[in-house]
């Protein structure tokens, strides 16, 4: 098994991130979460 952690900083403009990220991740049969941390 292998794992990665990604951690993506910026400004998030777009309104539905975390459901763009979880359709990228299904639609190559990842296990994904996604999460805001305070800034």
């Amino acid at each position: 098994m292998i794992r990665a952690s990604i951690l993506i900083k910026g400004k998030v403009q777009m309104v539905g991130f975390r459901t763009f990220i979880k359709n990228a991740a299904d639609s190559f049969g990842l296990k994904r979460t996604c999460r805001e941390f305070p800034g």
